[in-house]
């Protein structure tokens, strides 16, 4: 089998979805398969993280191609320099000017699926002049940016190759389309794509078992293949700090995660028990809000807390394995049931205790459930939030054992088994 894989978002660029591709070409190639990876040369990425271009297997083909980015465009009407892109729209909020709430309507409403549209005429010659001289059996794409998909859509209708669509987030529904300001005609326009997508892709393969169900009665075939985690990178030192009790968040903190109850189970923690103010603090690791971070670190709880930049992926495991306790926050979006995010298999596998808040009858929930039996608790439940943190930090202080979980029901998330999932429905393909 030859695989010819669409991500836009590839080493340099840092984040969970790179991850998830990197990683599962990794596991393709050592199973026997043939990889061609096409992205951007000089894409515009919210993370950089140089690490994961050290973990790419040598025989992964990689055809970097050429795009036009509007984030310049965007940034400079918003007084920003450079071509970054911001992460689940952080920074947006009602106090924004009229010029970034103008340029921000425009991205939303003119630049559909999304701001990435401009690499497809790229990427679909790059993909004609490989298949046409190559023995390509499959094409997979994977989104967001959701845009990759209508490559896929186009070679699917030219060259009849099997075509697998990767949806690591959802589409019309993604959380961030709550706050974005969308006429109906825009929505109705993601809703005619997604449904295209689905309805002509030969298998669709989604991160939970909600985004299944919500695209199941539209697509041919649906699996789910989980993000996971890699087993090699579990082998990464801890990174500690003496005498602190650490909690710690690793990852995109964006406006709509909510954190009263968090926050108000804090002070009480700093009110009630002695030493706490002085022996725990809270790190923040990664992009964040600046409004939910003013919140967080608002009254009596500016000394707990510390802001760390963005770290490359072989730290901020260390930083999971080395914290006392792991904050996980669902954001509060109209589909949050169904989201789980990449970070959370990479918390469990790290054997780390978790405080998780977010719904509790969603997919995330239900995982953390089969794996470590986690609560999940409400974004209201200061109550129950301030007796988890007491808990936790009372065995730190007596110096009991941590529960790190089983290990075979979280070994179920692998990313070796997960992309063993993959190889079984590109099989499939290749006999039907």
């Amino acid at each position: 089998m030859h695989v010819l894989v669409f991500s836009y978002y590839w080493p340099p660029a840092g984040g969970p979805g790179v991850q998830r591709w990197v990683k599962m070409c990794n596991h393709l190639i050592e199973s026997g398969t043939r990889v061609t990876v096409i992205t951007v040369r000089n894409g515009s990425y919210p993370a950089i993280d140089h690490s994961l271009e050290e973990e790419l297997h040598p025989d992964i083909h990689v055809i970097k191609t050429r795009t036009i980015e509007p984030f310049g465009i965007f940034n400079a009407l918003q007084g920003k320099k450079g071509k970054g892109s911001s992460v689940g729209m952080i920074g947006l909020d009602s106090n924004a000017s009229l010029f970034k709430r103008m340029a921000i309507w425009v991205r939303a409403n003119w630049l559909i699926p999304d701001a990435r549209r401009f690499w497809k005429n790229y990427a679909l010659n790059a993909a004609s002049k490989i298949i046409g001289r190559s023995d390509v059996t499959h094409i997979i794409t994977t989104g967001p940016p959701h845009s990759t998909h209508m490559i896929g859509l186009e070679l699917k209708r030219k060259f009849q190759l099997p075509w697998i669509a990767d949806l690591r987030d959802p589409w019309v529904n993604i959380h961030y389309h709550d706050i974005f300001p969308l006429t109906d005609a825009t929505r109705k326009k993601h809703l005619a794509l997604e449904t295209q997508v689905l309805s002509e892709a030969d298998h669709v393969t989604v991160v939970s078992e909600g985004m299944k169900r919500e695209f199941e009665n539209r697509a041919k075939g649906i699996s789910v293949v989980f993000n996971g985690y890699d087993d090699a990178d579990m082998l990464t030192d801890a990174i500690r700090e003496k005498d602190t009790f650490t909690i710690r968040y690793i990852g995109n903190l964006k406006p709509n995660q909510e954190v009263e109850a968090f926050n108000r189970a804090l002070s009480q923690c700093v009110r009630e028990i002695d030493g706490f103010q002085q022996e725990v603090r809270l790190q923040l690791i990664g992009n964040k809000d600046p409004g939910l971070l003013d919140r967080l670190a608002s009254q009596d709880r500016s000394e707990l807390i510390q802001s760390i930049e963005p770290v490359n992926h072989e730290r901020a495991v260390g930083y999971m394995k080395g914290a006392e306790l792991l904050l996980f926050i669902i954001p509060k979006a109209s589909n949050n049931k169904l989201i789980i995010t990449g970070k959370l298999f990479e918390y469990l596998a790290s054997r780390t205790p978790i405080l998780a808040i977010g719904p509790s009858d969603g997919d995330a929930a239900e995982i953390l459930r089969r794996a470590k039996n986690i609560p999940m608790y409400d974004y209201t439940d200061s109550t129950g939030i301030t007796e988890a943190i007491r808990g936790h930090y009372g065995a730190w202080k007596e110096a009991l054992p941590r529960e790190g979980g089983d290990a075979g029901r979280i070994a179920q998330f692998s990313r070796k088994n997960q992309t063993s999932i993959v190889r079984g429905i590109l099989a499939d393909l290749q006999e039907a």
